[in-house]
């Protein structure tokens, strides 16, 4: 009934109403059928009046058990706003009684702040020229329920003529458990979305056909782009030829279903080069297929930084301690030189090694020692 400014129709159960709508809709064409030859006069080669009659009267009860034992809520209304069907499913979903709210006005079953612009839309609807209508397609609708509740739904609407007046006749369902649901799933995608925008990380995920389906903030900041412009890329797209060539053989084993992890130098497109750790996770689904992959990158230059200055360190303590023990050693000053400066050439890789000392002419020139 009533109705908002969103629209949403695009859930699967969305499909499914709209699929028993088209049920529901072919049904009411028969009671159109049915309505449109119950009002032609007899031929006289036709067979007997009180058979036709009764064939119809056949087809429209079957009409009419088929909308009151439906699971959606069915409401007919007349040209003046008032009940005349209020199926079984209509009684579930409202809490009313179908004798409580036949001859009353529609107005009992919408917010009253939605009313007039319902009897709006009703009045466009009437001077339409299509005959059946999801009301979704204007906006988010709700219903009322007999304790007060408002609750979302999602509906069509078929225009009939009966006795050259409208019916209107509601198809509708009950969504508070999808958009429960909704909501839950699009509070757990913002937590992620939080949590990974605030990773130190390169967090994406890329489907089997190689396009980028999520990313973090990080993938913006190294892709010196918005995510909404990288989503859907390819591989391809994203890295360059070159620079796809050299991780096509890790993509080759996510697609077979395999971790794969590699550690080295990349360049990205806002123009750093990083020492970077990478890990990709394959995606497989229930029947064992491949659906795409995750991906981790961690920076990790700092610490391949402080690696190499740690390495820089314990080289030179050792060859401290080389040269240390090599002077305790040594018998004289002139032995104790020459051993050092032997200990530092095989350290360094170098064929020979000098010491240099100011000269004795305060010239400030340099003299082998």
């Amino acid at each position: 009934m009533a109705e908002s400014k969103e629209a949403s129709l695009t859930s699967q159960d969305g499909d499914k109403l709209r699929q028993r709508i088209r049920e529901l809709e072919a049904e009411v064409e028969k009671l159109r059928a049915v309505l449109g030859e119950a009002s032609q006069p007899s031929d006289a080669h036709d067979a007997p009046t009180s058979g036709r009659s009764k064939s119809l009267t056949n087809q429209y009860k079957q009409i009419a058990e088929i909308l009151d034992a439906s699971a959606d809520a069915i409401i007919s209304v007349d040209h003046r706003g008032m009940v005349r069907r209020f199926n079984r499913g209509a009684e579930a979903v409202f809490g009313y009684r179908s004798s409580e709210i036949i001859g009353r006005p529609l107005d009992i079953l919408i917010p009253k702040r939605f009313r007039k612009n319902h009897r709006s839309h009703m009045a466009k609807f009437d001077r339409a020229v299509e005959s059946s209508r999801l009301m979704n397609e204007r906006g988010e609708i709700f219903g009322l329920r007999r304790d007060g509740a408002e609750f979302p739904a999602e509906a069509s609407i078929v225009r009939l003529e009966a006795d050259g007046r409208p019916v209107f006749t509601v198809i509708m369902r009950d969504i508070t458990e999808r958009r429960t649901a909704e909501d839950a799933l699009q509070e757990s995608e913002r937590q992620l979305r939080t949590i990974t925008d605030n990773l130190p990380a390169f967090i994406a995920y890329t489907d089997k056909d190689q396009r980028l389906q999520f990313a973090n903030k990080t993938v913006e900041e190294w892709y010196g782009g918005r995510k909404e412009g990288l989503i859907g890329k390819s591989a391809v797209e994203l890295l360059g030829e070159e620079g796809y060539e050299r991780i096509k053989p890790r993509v080759a084993e996510l697609l077979s279903g395999k971790t794969a992890r590699a550690e080295g130098e990349r360049t990205f497109p806002d123009g750093k080069t990083r020492y970077v750790e990478s890990t990709g996770v394959p995606d497989i689904d229930a029947n064992g297929q491949v659906q795409g992959w995750f991906t981790l990158i961690t920076d990790i230059t700092e610490r391949k930084l402080a690696e190499e200055a740690l390495r820089r360190t314990m080289h030179s303590g050792d060859l401290l301690r080389k040269i240390a023990t090599a002077a305790n050693g040594a018998a004289s000053a002139e032995e104790a030189m020459s051993v050092c400066l032997e200990a530092i050439s095989r350290h360094g890789g170098w064929d020979i090694a000098g010491v240099f000392v100011l000269a004795d002419d305060d010239s400030g020139d340099m003299a082998p020692a």
